[in-house]
């Protein structure tokens, strides 16, 4: 029974061969088998091509992020940066001409960090940043962004960290009068600052710029805090009230500038 399979087998292949031979068969079936099979072996391949393009887009996504953020930190270094030398120029050139010294300047270690959390409690000023003591952040660190100065860190964990901001009714910062020279304390009310106490005497125009001072530890001097909005003065005191707007982007920030203002030495010294 088998041979006789094997038989039929190899008569059958020899007559095909044959005929295709004769009339070239295959060749003329070959457009048709193309144009059925085509259309499969096209969709066999969709799943491996549709893969394929998802890693593609993802990894594009993913290196344009990194991108992204790098940039962000360079633009708030570099913003950060050209304040403190525009301000320690024209600082130069006002002792140059007066004491004819130059000023010594010392270099600071910055860092971007994101802002995670927002606090809109009047009576409670704070922002949660994505930095904490295992990026080196410590308590009293000043925060800044590309406008000016957002506030110190009053808190920090492994982390993240709470920063509170200079409207904090329990905050309050040395600043200079660009005009005047004059030194002021800020302090907090929730909505912006105010300067308390200040003698009837003193020059203060609204729209005087207030920089920091450099003169209370914290702060590096020589950075916007904001402008006089409001000069209030009381009947029968002999003292002066101002409104300060801060120029900071204190509830809309995305990323803040922290700024090691410390050495080492004293941070490890405040720490103990």
């Amino acid at each position: 029974m088998l041979w006789r399979k094997l038989i039929s087998s190899l008569i059958l292949a020899v007559v095909l061969v044959s005929i295709d031979y004769r009339y070239a068969v295959v060749d003329r079936a070959a457009p048709l088998v193309n144009l059925v099979t085509q259309p499969i072996v096209a969709a066999s391949s969709l799943p491996q091509q549709f893969f394929e393009w998802v890693y593609t887009h993802y990894r594009g996504v993913e290196e344009l992020v990194e991108e992204n953020q790098m940039l962000r930190q360079q633009l708030l270094e570099n913003i950060f940066w050209t304040q403190s030398v525009e301000a320690l120029e024209a600082e130069n050139r006002r002792l140059r001409t007066l004491t004819q010294l130059d000023v010594p300047t010392h270099s600071q270690r910055v860092l971007v960090a994101e802002v995670t959390k927002i606090n809109t409690d009047t009576f409670r000023q704070t922002i949660t940043i994505n930095r904490g003591t295992h990026d080196g952040t410590y308590v009293g660190q000043p925060v800044l962004d590309e406008h000016g100065v957002v506030g110190q860190i009053s808190g920090t964990s492994l982390f993240q960290s709470t920063v509170l901001l200079v409207t904090d009714v329990s905050h309050a910062l040395l600043v200079r009068n660009v005009r005047t020279d004059d030194r002021y304390l800020a302090h907090g009310n929730g909505q912006g600052l105010t300067l308390r106490f200040v003698p009837r005497h003193n020059d203060l125009d609204p729209g005087d710029i207030l920089l920091t001072s450099g003169l209370d530890d914290t702060y590096p001097e020589q950075h916007l805090v904001g402008r006089v909005a409001q000069i209030t003065a009381q009947p029968g005191r002999d003292f002066l009230e101002a409104d300060v707007q801060a120029e900071a982007q204190l509830h809309r920030n995305r990323e803040v500038l922290l700024v090691w203002h410390r050495n080492p030495a004293e941070e490890t010294g405040d720490a103990d």
